[in-house]
C-alpha cells in the first residue's frame, strides 16, 4: 500500500517537468504515480524514480477532456489494483517542495479528507488559499476554494465516488466545475474534510494568465468558466450560490468602464451575460 497516489495528465513534456522534478524530493513517503499522457507524447521516467516513489505512464493517442484524462488514471489504479491511504489529483503545472513529503505522514489521518493550501510558484503568496475559522465544518460552501490539487482525499472516499462527470472540465461540454462536483459528491459520500497548513502545494501564478491571450481566447476562457460554474451550482441545487456568481461579474464590469479601460469591461459584461443565459438556460432544463 502506497502513503499516496498522484493521479494527473499533461499534453505537453515541459508544463508537467517542474511536478516530476518534485518527485526527487521524495524520501519520506512511498509515493505512487499515475501519469496520463495525451497525444501519444512519451516520457523517460526512470531519472524520477526511487526506492520512495514508483511511477506508472497511461499513454493515449488524441487529446481527451481534462475529466476523461482523470478518468483513465483512476480506471488504472482501480484494475492494477493500486492501494493508498491517499489520493491527490494535481494539474500538470502544479509542484511541490521536500517538506510536503516531510510532514504527510505526520499530519495526514487517514479518517479525514483534507484541503490545503497552494502557493504561487517560487514565493510564499497564495494561489489559493483556505480560510477556515477554530472549529468550522468544511461544508458545501466550501466549493469556491476548492481544486482538484487541493483536495486530498482518502482510498474510501476515491473509492466511493469514482469518476469525474466527463461533461464538465477543460475542453468539455461544460468547461470548468468538475472539481466542485467531485468535492460535492465527495461530501456526500461521507468525506469529513479538515484544513492544515502544514501541506501544501505550488502553482504559477495567475496574476499574468490573460497577459498572452488574445481577445478572443480571452471571450472563449470566460464563456467555458462562466457555462461550468453555473451548470455544477444548478447541478447540486445551489441556486444562492448560482445567483451571486452571476451578477458578481458586474461590480467589474462597472470598474473597468470607469477606469477607461474598455476592453476589460467588456470582458466582465460578456461573463455576465453568459452567466446569465447559462443560469436560465440550466434551472429551467433542471425543471422539465
Amino acid at each position: 500500500m502506497f502513503d499516496l497516489i498522484y493521479i494527473f495528465t499533461f499534453i505537453n513534456r515541459n508544463t508537467v517537468e517542474a511536478l516530476f522534478k518534485s518527485f526527487l524530493l521524495n524520501r519520506s513517503i512511498k509515493l505512487g504515480v499515475v501519469a496520463v499522457a495525451q497525444n501519444n507524447i512519451r516520457i523517460d521516467t526512470a531519472p524520477y524514480e526511487s526506492e520512495y516513489t514508483r511511477i506508472w505512464v497511461k499513454t493515449v493517442a488524441g487529446q481527451l477532456n481534462s475529466s476523461e484524462a482523470r478518468n483513465v488514471g483512476i480506471e488504472y489504479v482501480l484494475q492494477h489494483h493500486l492501494t493508498s491511504k491517499f489520493i491527490l489529483f494535481p494539474d500538470d503545472d502544479s509542484s511541490f517542495d521536500a517538506c510536503f513529503f516531510e510532514n504527510f505522514n505526520r499530519v495526514a489521518n487517514p479518517q479525514y479528507c483534507y484541503l490545503t493550501d497552494v502557493y504561487e510558484t517560487g514565493s510564499k503568496s497564495y494561489f489559493q488559499h483556505i480560510k477556515v475559522k477554530p472549529e468550522q465544518q468544511i461544508d458545501k460552501s466550501f466549493w469556491n476554494n476548492v481544486g482538484a490539487v487541493n483536495m486530498l482525499v482518502n482510498y474510501e472516499t476515491f473509492l466511493r465516488v469514482g469518476m469525474f462527470d466527463e461533461n464538465m472540465g477543460v475542453a468539455a461540454k461544460y468547461g470548468g466545475g468538475e472539481d466542485g462536483d467531485y468535492f460535492f459528491r465527495s461530501l456526500y459520500a461521507g468525506a469529513k474534510y479538515q484544513y492544515t497548513p502544514l501541506l501544501y502545494s505550488y502553482h504559477p501564478s495567475g496574476k499574468n494568465k490573460y497577459k498572452n491571450m488574445s481577445y478572443k481566447q480571452i471571450l472563449k476562457r470566460f464563456r467555458n468558466y462562466g457555462t461550468g460554474v453555473e451548470y455544477l451550482l444548478i447541478k447540486h441545487k445551489m441556486y444562492k450560490s448560482a445567483f451571486y456568481i452571476c451578477f458578481k461579474a458586474l461590480p467589474a464590469t462597472g470598474l473597468y468602464l470607469f477606469t477607461f479601460r474598455p476592453k476589460l469591461a467588456s470582458v466582465y459584461f460578456y461573463a455576465f451575460c453568459i452567466r446569465l443565459y447559462s443560469l436560465i438556460t440550466f434551472i429551467y432544463s433542471h425543471k422539465t
